[in-house]
């Protein structure tokens, strides 16, 4: 293998550097973008979860019907 000529070697160096430094970075947003869109999503989930029981709630109430028994997996 060719040595690299030494006018181009301290680029080369300086840009793995930098590299090195971005790299984690970017990996730690995108996981902060990913984790933001998760919590987004499960939150939409916990409101039509909760919509689903008021209405199934409020449509028992109507037909005379006993709520159905609500389970905490908790």
């Amino acid at each position: 293998m060719p040595a690299l000529p030494l006018h181009i070697a301290p680029g080369i160096l300086m840009l793995f550097m930098v590299a090195l430094a971005v790299v984690p970075l970017m990996l730690v947003w995108f996981d902060e973008k990913r984790r933001a869109k998760e919590e987004q999503r499960l939150g939409a989930l916990r409101r039509q979860a909760a919509l689903r029981v008021m209405l199934a709630a409020q449509s028992a109430r109507e037909h005379g019907v006993a709520p159905p028994m609500r389970v905490s997996n908790t």
